[in-house]
């Protein structure tokens, strides 16, 4: 349930893990880790993608339907991608890397692992840190806002949408907690000053959180200036935007007006700036239509640059002319002038990856399937992952 406050709906596990049989490795238990059999094929969403250099690079998803998440690493630029790591029974949803060396896959839950040798080895809520996964003291039952028959009681914990390093040292996570009434969440949002070995929780002065909506997506340009894309399609909230200038101890609200539950945002300067949403049909509860949207003036205004058919997902740019639009439906939109002009873009190839393929349709699901996840280096490297794929522009 939090993976779709935080997120999107498709990404929460709920079953067991059916494909994962041919590892002779695979755990059982909630949280457990393995070593994935590489000969296997698992149709992962892919969610998130992290380079730490031209040649090293990782992307974190999870198979909806089997109960599994994984990680994927590469060592030569994109080319070809092993699955170096299975979780069972959890639902990752961001990965991010200090350095070569350390890195950290978070999601749902309040799933933290880490890693200090590079992806060698990955550690589950690691030891020396106070990241303490904060939970409902009582459970509660989950009514869905369609109107069916409430679930059974269960505790709710935070779940982690996004993590964001500037340097080696300073870094912010963001996501949800349970905010105490029901199932219903507010905003949490985490910092470090020592390269993730301690994490404390931004909080006003009276105790209560910085930013009360779920955060989806943190992005900085320096140490002091950030922005955070928030919003829960549980709980209605839209066109959350927030912005600090002083490393994340205090938010300002920005009035970003797209009608839309806003799921990334990218600056390219401290005034130049976009961001991305999706809407959701009331009937067939599949994305809808959604805007980009666009600032020159750090956030304090906001314009719509493209209407699209489509919910878009994730947005980056390589420098202040060049960028991307990822969304569903295989949505993939270019700029090369700042954002004037967007044109849908086709010119990508798919990378190798042994133990993957593209999950089969969804029954009433537009095909083909979404892009959940962008990262652009340089003009020539700039990859989209999403569900089944992923792909690397020509």
């Amino acid at each position: 349930m939090l993976a779709f406050v935080a997120g999107c709906g498709s990404r929460a596990p709920e079953s067991g893990n059916a494909n994962s049989q041919s590892n002779s490795n695979a755990p059982t238990a909630r949280g457990a880790v393995a070593h994935v059999d590489t000969t296997a094929t698992m149709p992962y969403d892919l969610v998130a993608v992290d380079f730490v250099s031209v040649a090293s690079g990782w992307i974190v998803g999870n198979d909806p339907d089997n109960n599994v998440s994984v990680i994927l690493r590469s060592v030569n630029g994109g080319a070809t991608w092993v699955a170096v790591l299975e979780i069972v029974g959890e639902s990752l949803l961001d990965v991010d890397f200090v350095d070569e060396a350390v890195g950290f896959a978070v999601g749902a839950e309040g799933v933290v692992y880490a890693t200090k040798d590079g992806g060698q080895t990955w550690t589950e809520d690691p030891v020396g840190t106070n990241w303490t996964s904060q939970r409902s003291v009582e459970p509660v039952t989950f009514q869905p806002k369609s109107g069916d028959t409430s679930g059974p009681p269960m505790l709710i914990s935070e779940s982690i949408a996004s993590m964001y390093f500037v340097d080696a040292k300073t870094g912010w996570a963001g996501g949800d907690v349970p905010s105490g009434e029901s199932v219903n969440v507010r905003g949490m949002l985490l910092a470090t000053t020592d390269g993730g070995r301690t994490w404390s929780e931004s909080k006003t002065p009276d105790g209560g959180p910085v930013i009360p909506p779920a955060i989806n997506d943190l992005q900085f340009v320096s140490p002091t200036h950030g922005w955070a894309a928030t919003g829960s399609l549980e709980n209605g909230e839209e066109d959350a935007l927030f912005h600090t200038t002083d490393g994340g101890r205090t938010w300002a609200r920005q009035p970003a007006t797209g009608g839309q539950f806003l799921r990334a945002v990218h600056f390219v300067s401290a005034t130049r700036g976009f961001a991305v949403g999706m809407t959701v049909d009331a009937v067939t509860e599949l994305p809808g239509p959604s805007k980009l949207l666009e600032t020159s003036d750090g956030g304090a205004s906001w314009k719509i640059a493209l209407v699209a058919e489509r919910s878009f997902f994730d947005i980056t740019f390589v420098d202040a002319n060049r960028g991307w639009a990822v969304g569903d439906r295989a949505a993939v939109y270019a700029t090369t002038d700042g954002g004037a002009t967007w044109k849908q873009q086709t010119k990508f190839l798919a990378t190798g990856v042994a133990n993957l393929k593209r999950p089969p349709k969804r029954p009433g699901a537009p095909t083909p399937r979404a892009f959940r996840t962008l990262l652009a280096r340089s003009p020539s490297e700039v990859w989209a992952a999403g569900e089944g794929q992923i792909l690397r522009r020509r």
